[in-house]
Order: structure tokens, then sequence, then C-alpha cells
């Protein structure tokens, strides 16, 4: 509820790369609303495991019922050093070319644009969202890409 947008972005992995194929983004409904619109994409999509931010909002509810759902749940906690770490990954899977996304009216290309750095936080613009941005990193994060590439950043300073 609020102005926070629940996103679930969905990926699919084929050939080495993994492409964003379908995009849950709503504000301003319930939480059951939200666990039974996502509960319908994940009976379409099937996947494997499922990447939850659980800290200082509802993922840890959402977490709870789709773990007790059957869904192969991974908890995400993010602080300013796992979030830096989680964008490095995304901005690296698509600087390879092992992330993709649909080009036409895809809010994630909006929101990757509006993205910014200020100071040692990674945030949306002003008055713009990253809900998508930070989905979509999160489900990079719980592949095997992200585990395997995580390993780059461990000493790294960011």
């Amino acid at each position: 509820m609020g102005d926070d947008y629940t996103s679930l972005s969905i990926l699919k992995y084929k050939n080495g790369e993994y492409s964003l194929v379908r995009l849950y983004r709503k504000r301003k409904e319930t939480n059951e609303y939200h666990l039974y619109q996502i509960g319908e994409v994940l009976r379409i999509y099937k996947p494997k495991v499922i990447g939850i931010e659980i800290t200082g909002g509802v993922g840890a509810i959402y977490l709870e019922q789709l773990t007790r759902s059957g869904w192969n749940c991974q908890e995400i906690r993010t602080t300013q050093e796992s979030k830096a770490v989680m964008i490095s990954l995304l901005q690296l899977g698509l600087e390879k070319q092992i992330l993709s996304y649909p080009e036409e009216k895809c809010v994630l290309i909006d929101e990757l644009l509006s993205f910014r750095r200020d100071g040692k936080k990674l945030e949306a613009a002003p008055n713009r969202h990253d809900d998508t941005v930070m989905s979509t990193a999160f489900g990079l994060n719980v592949t095997p890409f992200g585990q395997k590439d995580n390993s780059v950043f461990d000493d790294i300073q960011l």
C-alpha cells in the first residue's frame, strides 16, 4: 500500500542468457491482492527460485506466504553495500549482453535511465521509481550468474 510499487520480474534462462519475460508492477493494492496476482504469474512461469527482499517492508509476508505455497524462495537483505553489488551485477549483465529486456514500452528502461548514485546512495531520481530495477537485480542475483559472479565483487570497495 502507499506509493511504492510491488514488483516481480520473471527472468528466463536460455543459451547462456537471461531475458526479462514478464513484469508485474502495481501499487496501492492490498498484500492479498498482490499475492494473488503474483501467484498467478508464478503458476504460469514456474520459476526455480524466487528472490524476495525482506528489508524494511512487507517482503517477509510475501516470503512466508510463497514459501508456504511450496515455492523455493531466497531471502534478500539490502544494505547500501549489497545494493551496490546487485546493481553492479545488473550492470555487468547488461554490458555483457547476458541480460536482455523488451525494447518497447518497458518500464525498466525508464527506471534505468533515472537511476543514479547520490554520494554512496543508489536510488531513483526525485519523483521517480526504482522498483523494477531492483526487482530485476534481485532476480538476477538468485540466478547461477548472480551467485557465481557475486564473488567478483568480494574485494571491491563500493
